[in-house]
C-alpha cells in the first residue's frame, strides 16, 4: 500500500506505537523520507517507554543481531522497537542469504515487539518483494513515493525559517539537479545562516547565487579530515586558502555549522555507547554525512571528555552568534576565533 503521510513523513501516522506489534516494511527511493521515518519512529517508541535500537541491515552481524533482538521480550516485559535499515547504493543488491533470513523474520514476528524494515531499493523480481507486496503483508507494506512539487516547495520555505526566499530561489531548488532533499536541507541551512548573519529578512536568487556556486561542503570536509587526524597546521592552511579564495561570508556559515554537527555527533555517539547501542553509530554517521569519521570514530570519541564536548558546542554556538553580530565575538574577529576553535578542540 502507499503510505499516506504528511511531508516530511511521521511514523506515528502509520503505526500506533502503544498497540501495534509485529513487522512493518517501508520502501522509498528517497533516502530523506527514510531518515525522517526512522527519526520519528525512534522518538515515538521512546515516548511510550519502549526500548528502541537501530541496526544496519547491510552488515551481516548487525542483521542477525537485529532479528534476534526483535524476537526477545525485554526485561519486565518492556516492548522493543527494532529499526533495521537497508541502505543500498549504486548497483548493490541484497544477497539471497539476506533475503531468506528476512523471509524467516517476517513469517513469525514477535507481536509484543515492533520490527521496522527500511529499504531504498527492492528488486521486484525476488520472492521477498512478491511476498511483502502480496495479500498477506499488504497492510504492513508502505511504499512512499517522492514528494510532489507542492510538498517540496513547502519544505523549502519551512527550512528557510524566518528568512523569506523569493520564487526564483525556490525554483532553483525545485530543479532536477538541485532537487535532492538532503542537498536542499544542507544548502538552505547554509543560506539561512548567511542571511541571518547579514540581518536579511528575505533572500533573492541573485543575492544567494554567490553561495550557490561550485563551492560546497566537500572542500570543508577536507579541513575536517585534517582536523580529526590531528593535522591542525594543514587544516588551518586550507581554511586560510579557502577564506581568501571564497570569502569569509561564504566560508564561515559552512564551517561553523560543521563544527556544531561534528561535536553533536560525538555527544550522541557517546550517549549511544553508554546505553550499549553502539550498533546505531554507523547510522548516526551516515545521517549526519560525517563520513570522515567512519574509520576512526572510536578513536576520536576517546579523545574527548564530556565537559570538553559540551564546551565545544557552547563555543561553536558563540561563533555562530558572533558571525551574526549578536554576541561578544565581533564579525571582524570571527576568522581568528575559528582558528582558535580548531587549535583548542582538535
Amino acid at each position: 500500500m502507499a503510505g499516506k503521510t504528511s511531508f516530511p513523513p511521521k511514523a506515528t501516522e502509520l503505526i500506533d506505537f502503544k498497540k501495534d506489534g509485529g513487522v512493518r516494511i517501508f520502501f522509498s527511493t528517497e533516502r530523506f523520507l527514510i531518515r525522517c521515518l526512522k527519526q520519528s519512529a525512534d522518538e515515538a517508541g521512546r515516548a511510550v517507554g519502549h526500548t528502541v535500537a537501530s541496526y544496519d541491515g547491510t552488515e551481516p552481524s548487525q542483521l542477525r543481531e537485529a532479528i534476534s533482538a526483535s524476537r526477545e521480550i525485554g526485561f519486565f516485559a518492556t516492548r522493543k522497537v527494532v529499526l533495521l535499515d537497508f541502505f543500498i547504493q549504486g548497483k548493490e543488491k541484497l544477497d539471497a542469504a539476506t533475503l531468506t533470513l528476512l523471509e524467516s523474520a517476517i513469517a513469525k514476528p514477535e507481536q509484543d515487539n515492533l520490527l521496522l524494515l527500511f529499504f531504498n531499493d527492492l528488486d521486484k523480481r525476488t520472492k521477498f518483494y512478491k511476498t511483502v507486496t502480496g495479500k498477506e503483508y499488504k497492510q504492513f507494506f508502505h511504499e512512499l513515493p517522492p514528494p510532489d512539487k507542492t510538498a517540496v516547495t513547502a519544505f523549502i520555505v519551512s527550512q528557510f525559517g524566518p528568512v523569506k526566499p523569493d520564487q526564483r530561489l525556490i525554483n532553483h531548488f525545485l530543479q532536477k539537479e538541485s532537487g535532492d532533499l538532503f542537498h536542499i536541507e544542507t544548502e538552505v541551512g547554509k543560506l539561512r545562516l548567511w542571511a541571518e548573519s547579514a540581518g536579511k529578512r528575505s533572500l533573492t536568487l541573485a543575492e544567494a547565487e554567490p553561495m550557490l556556486s561550485s563551492f560546497g561542503e566537500e572542500k570543508i570536509f577536507r579541513i575536517m579530515d585534517h582536523l580529526v587526524k590531528g593535522d591542525k597546521v594543514r587544516a588551518i592552511e586550507l581554511y586560510r586558502d579557502l577564506k581568501t579564495g571564497e570569502g569569509e561570508q561564504k566560508i564561515h556559515p559552512v564551517i561553523i555549522s560543521l563544527f556544531m554537527k561534528h561535536f553533536r555527533v560525538i555527544l550522541d555517539g557517546r550517549i549511544l555507547q553508554s546505553k550499549k547501542r553502539s550498533g546505531e553509530i554507523p547510522a548516526l554517521l551516515q545521517e549526519n554525512n560525517a563520513f570522515y569519521l567512519k574509520y576512526n570514530f572510536a578513536e576520536v570519541l576517546a579523545r574527548y571528555k564530556n565537559r570538553t564536548v559540551v564546551a565545544a558546542l557552547n563555543d561553536a554556538a558563540k561563533l555562530e552568534l558572533g558571525m551574526k553580530g549578536i554576541y561578544e565575538v565581533a564579525m571582524p574577529d570571527v576568522a581568528a576565533a575559528v582558528e582558535q576553535f580548531m587549535l583548542r578542540y582538535f
